[in-house]
């Protein structure tokens, strides 16, 4: 028989989970307050159990959304760091830099391979404008890419 401890444990894996509980145990206690006629009538301790389930569900439920609720807030603000970050940073490049920017912009191109260690980018990586890629490389090239955030505000001023 699973303890308090591990049914807390398989709620907190996902609030589907805990959700699909707590409608399931709410349902079978108010069905028959509500007057559904095949709801059946437990005993007093099969509807304790019901209801601690009920309360622990519930609980997960909001904590989860909670969770939900504050990572949108600080992935929003995280965003409108980076793209000011980036704007400040593009607005800064030396003409060399943003030649090389311009470059792949014109041609669409977010990634592309360089030599490891690369003079002509390797400012545009210090910034964090390029940035090394996962990917298949060789010993002489490694995958980069554009930033997403970099990417996106170079295609609405192309002029940058």
């Amino acid at each position: 028989m699973p303890s308090l401890k591990d049914f807390v444990t398989a709620m907190s894996v996902g609030w589907p989970i805990a959700l699909a509980a707590l409608i399931g145990s709410s349902l079978v206690l108010v069905a028959p307050e509500i007057g559904i006629p095949f709801a059946p009538v437990l005993p007093t301790w099969v509807n304790n159990i019901l209801f601690v389930i009920s309360a622990f569900s519930f609980s997960i439920v909001i904590a989860q959304l909670f969770v939900f609720v504050f990572m949108l807030v600080r992935n929003a603000i995280a965003n409108r760091r980076l793209k000011s970050f980036f704007s400040q940073e593009i607005s800064d490049l030396s003409d060399d830099e943003r030649y090389i920017l311009k470059y792949f912009l014109e041609r669409n191109e977010r990634a592309f391979t360089a030599r490891v260690i690369d003079e002509k980018i390797a400012p545009l990586v210090e910034r964090g404008i390029i940035i090394k890629a996962y990917g298949q490389h060789s010993v002489l090239d490694w995958p980069y890419q554009i930033h997403p955030i970099a990417w996106k505000i170079m295609k609405k001023n192309p002029k940058f």
